[in-house]
């Protein structure tokens, strides 16, 4: 008994040091946090939106920081526009944007994943696949097939001429944004307002999806960085980001290592996939991982509490000294660099025990842990199977510094350091080429 009784005690113990070590953790990063709060509410205050919505899910944990900063709704002594939680997502706004149901429209999702599963482009447009299995068939597509550039593949092209699988694409569009729309009216968007959004990043593509079905509505975005936009981008939309700015040149490094900050900024309240009429009132339905919410409990909301602490105390400072978010820039890109460059080793045990949510992409959540082997590096080679699997890691993970935490042999570490250090530079020579 005694015996059990001192293995819970440092069952208790390791606990509470590992929620410390994530707590000091958050207290080190608070700086970059801290920054983009203070670039908000500044540009806020030039551009006069009349709401400012933070999206879920990151945004969530940036609405609660706003809230610590400016507990009295004022900057510098002027009011700041009101505020609340915006439960969004791709999924959720994408279909609903969509202006015609066809292989432009559907190019903004491709010109970011241009691999992608055929099951990805039913779920986007939340289509039942089996309703459509003798269309599939006559076309030679199978749902779990992994197709290169959609927007080219003769049997996509022949897909989106059938006026059966059309019709049912474009009623649930439709049915999309009736939802969306009512959720927007009833969480206070009016017509003619100017609108205020902030976002982590990385393109605004959520933006993008919500002006398209508010074109009376002016929009300005805000995020903690942004990368080159590869979209035609909505006439009512403007974006600023207090990080790097791919646009205007920014150091590549800082996105080959964004996930982990959309790790620390996460939420446990799940990625919203759609919205519900109950009543009068219009529900977001939310879609929630129990392994990624173990990970946010155990680490990244303790992280966020050490946030929002460190804002709490340097509050009455940042207010007395006038700080501005120009002199946050460099203190705050230092920590990214170094959570990116350093990662402690509890950042790197939540990157790989949280999944990574891939709607979009590859489809379905991908566990970042299970890396290519060897053996399959190797036949990656010979293999166009094998080579796809292996560039499917790379392009879902792309942190180098984090393949430290990876629990495989060190031969295999090396050589999957070598891969991706070749997929670095090829990625930056396509760009200058751009």
């Amino acid at each position: 008994h005694l015996s059990s009784q001192r293995l819970g005690e440092q069952a208790v113990a390791s606990f509470e040091k590992h929620e410390a070590a994530a707590f000091q953790i958050g207290v080190q990063a608070a700086p970059l946090f801290i920054g983009f709060a203070l670039f908000i509410a500044e540009q806020a205050l030039i551009d006069a939106p009349d709401r400012l919505f933070f999206f879920t899910r990151e945004g969530e944990f940036f609405y609660r920081l706003h809230n610590t900063l400016f507990a009295d709704g004022k900057h510098a002594g002027c009011n700041l526009p009101p505020s609340s939680i915006l439960a969004v997502s791709r999924q959720a706004t994408f279909a609903a944007s969509l202006e015609a149901v066809d292989i432009e429209e559907l190019g903004r999702v491709w010109s970011l994943n241009s691999q992608q599963k055929l099951s990805t482009l039913f779920a986007i447009l939340d289509i039942d696949a089996a309703t459509f299995v003798p269309l599939l068939e006559r076309l030679r597509l199978t749902l779990d097939e992994l197709i290169i550039t959609p927007q080219e593949d003769q049997r996509i092209l022949a897909l989106f001429e059938d006026e059966g699988f059309l019709a049912k694409a474009r009623s649930k569009a439709l049915s999309k944004r009736q939802g969306l729309t009512a959720y927007l009216h009833q969480s206070g968007v009016k017509a003619g307002n100017k609108l205020g959004f902030v976002d982590i990043g990385w393109r605004g593509t959520i933006q993008d999806n919500i002006a398209r079905v508010l074109p009376a509505n002016d929009t300005v975005g805000y995020y903690l960085a942004l990368r080159r936009f590869l979209n035609e981008q909505p006439p009512n939309v403007s974006k600023l980001a207090f990080g790097p700015d791919e646009r205007r040149g920014a150091d590549m490094d800082f996105f080959e290592t964004f996930e982990p900050l959309e790790l620390l900024c996460n939420s446990a309240n799940g990625s919203v996939s759609a919205y519900q009429k109950q009543c009068d009132r219009v529900i977001p339905v939310r879609e929630i991982n129990e392994q990624e919410n173990m990970v946010i409990e155990s680490f990244t909301r303790h992280f966020q509490d050490g946030v929002i602490a460190a804002a709490s105390m340097q509050r009455p400072l940042l207010t007395s000294h006038s700080v501005c978010s120009a002199e946050m820039l460099k203190p705050a890109l230092k920590v990214w660099g170094e959570l990116a460059s350093r990662p402690p080793n509890q950042l790197l045990e939540a990157y790989y025990n949280a999944p990574q949510h891939d709607l979009f992409g590859f489809g379905g959540f991908f566990d970042r842990g299970k890396a290519p082997s060897l053996s399959m590096l190797f036949m990656a080679l010979f293999s166009r199977r094998q080579r796809q699997l292996v560039i499917q890691y790379v392009k879902r993970t792309q942190w180098s510094s984090a393949l430290n935490g990876l629990k495989v042999s060190l031969l295999n570490r090396w050589a999957l350091i070598a891969v991706f250090w070749l997929a670095h530079r090829y990625k930056r020579l396509r760009a200058r080429g751009r």
